[in-house]
């Protein structure tokens, strides 16, 4: 496994609230929620509306807030990338007014350009892939802490809303390996607690672009596998991870087919044909490229 080429910041110690939330430093935070809801030149306005609700009930977030899993050991997606977004001069809008997810549905909002994965806070989040970190920063008004990779070939991913970042600007990282503690950092995070969805938004850009890893017809997936991401079976080299740690790093899609899981809850299955992956059959499971 890659080693970090600095001393990396250590993922012990119980989360604080202000970084859970990214609430510090306090003054700079309110700049830039202002920014948020206002706009500048470098940050579109906020448009809500009430069609935004809709994504406070696709998964129970008090639930996941309270650190439960509401589908088992199964990842939930709230969000999918927007195929369709509405230009960015008229403001980042959270409604849901022009809407296409990969398979045709409406998982999404307006100006949704990543995946969101549904993860209790403390979650252990690791690399999907080989990389460098090009960039580690906190932006309370678009998407809180979040890690960059660099993965080369043009290909880059970063994971966002994050509480903890467990490496620093130009570490090389190995598949699988630690880079953050997830909670659900940023305006979006503080504005709707505690009945919004703790998370981790995905993003994967290629040549310097949003694009969805999940294709239509006609396109290449940036999944290893197509549309249906497998467990990742290779060896867990990490001191600090273990079945615990790992298992809601399983990136699963899902579609709107729905089974009940003893929790009550309505869990949908596995998006592609074929037999959905049960982490309580794996020791772990991530995806691979």
């Amino acid at each position: 496994m890659a080693r970090p080429t600095s001393s990396a910041p250590s993922a012990d110690g119980p989360l604080r609230l202000h970084e859970v939330f990214g609430l510090a430093p306090l003054p700079q935070r309110l700049r830039e929620a202002a920014a948020a809801l206002r706009g500048d030149a470098f940050t579109p306005k906020s448009r809500f509306g009430l069609s935004a609700l809709a994504q406070l009930v696709r998964v129970p977030g008090p639930q996941v807030w309270a650190g439960r899993r509401p589908c088992g050991r199964r990842v939930l997606i709230s969000n999918l990338v927007n195929r369709t977004p509405t230009p960015p001069e008229r403001g980042w809008s959270v409604r849901v007014t022009q809407v296409r997810d990969f398979r045709g549905g409406t998982l999404s909002y307006d100006s949704h350009n990543g995946t969101d994965f549904a993860t209790p806070v403390g979650t252990l989040v690791v690399a999907p892939a080989p990389g460098v970190v090009r960039r580690v920063a906190s932006e309370f008004h678009r998407g809180g802490l979040k890690v960059f990779l660099d993965h080369g070939g043009g290909l880059v991913t970063s994971a966002n809303h994050l509480a903890r970042a467990l490496v620093r600007e130009g570490d090389r990282v190995a598949r699988g390996e630690p880079i953050a503690r997830s909670g659900y950092s940023g305006l979006d995070g503080v504005v709707t607690f505690p009945f919004g969805i703790p998370l981790v938004h995905w993003n994967v850009y290629l040549d310097g672009r949003h694009v969805d890893p999940f294709a239509v017809p006609g396109e290449a997936s940036l999944w290893l596998d197509g549309n249906a991401p497998q467990p990742y079976r290779g060896t867990l080299d990490h001191p600090t991870m273990d079945a615990t740690h790992v298992e809601f790093v399983a990136l699963l899609p899902y579609q709107a087919s729905q089974k009940r899981h003893a929790s009550g809850a309505e869990c949908p299955l596995q998006l592609m044909p074929g037999e959905s992956v049960d982490l309580d059959q794996q020791q772990a499971a991530r995806v691979r490229w």
